[in-house]
C-alpha cells in the first residue's frame, strides 16, 4: 500500500481514515471477503498512531463494514446489500455537499438541476470516448 492520504486539519483523523476505508470498499477497490491491512500497516500508510488505527477497525467492525477473528486479519464484509447501502448514503452525502456549495454560490435550483445534469451528460460522453 502506498501513502496517499493528506489529511484535513479541520478534520478528526480518526474520521478521515474511516473515510478513506470506507470509499475503498464500497469503490471495490477492497472487494467484499476481501483481506485488509492490519491496524500497524494502516497506521504506516496513513501516517498515523497506531491507537488511532485501532478506532477505525473499531468503527468499522460496529458497522459491520469489516470482521475480525481472534488472532487474524480483517477483512471486508460479504454483505454486497451493506456495501450498496453505504454507497448510496455516501453518494447521498456528496450529493448534497456538492448542491450546498452551488448554493452559496447563488445557483438556483434550476440552476443546478441543468449544471448536475451537464455534468452527466459531460461524463457519460467521456465514458463513450474512452
Amino acid at each position: 500500500m502506498e501513502k496517499v492520504v493528506e489529511f484535513d486539519k479541520r478534520l478528526p483523523i480518526y474520521q478521515q481514515g474511516i473515510a478513506w476505508m470506507k470509499q475503498r470498499i464500497v469503490a471495490g477497490t477492497w472487494h467484499p471477503g476481501s483481506e485488509l491491512p492490519s491496524r500497524r500497516e494502516l497506521a504506516v500508510v496513513l501516517n498515523i498512531n497506531p491507537n488511532t488505527a485501532q478506532r477505525i477497525f473499531k468503527t468499522l467492525e460496529e458497522e459491520d463494514l469489516i470482521q475480525t477473528s481472534r488472532n487474524a486479519k480483517s477483512n471486508v464484509t460479504r454483505d454486497k446489500e451493506l456495501i450498496a447501502l453505504v454507497r448510496k448514503r455516501m453518494t447521498r452525502e456528496a450529493l448534497e455537499e456538492c448542491v450546498e456549495q452551488l448554493k452559496l454560490l447563488g445557483n438556483s435550483a434550476e440552476d443546478i438541476k441543468r449544471i448536475l445534469v451537464q455534468f452527466a451528460k459531460a461524463i457519460e460522453k467521456e465514458g463513450n470516448d474512452a
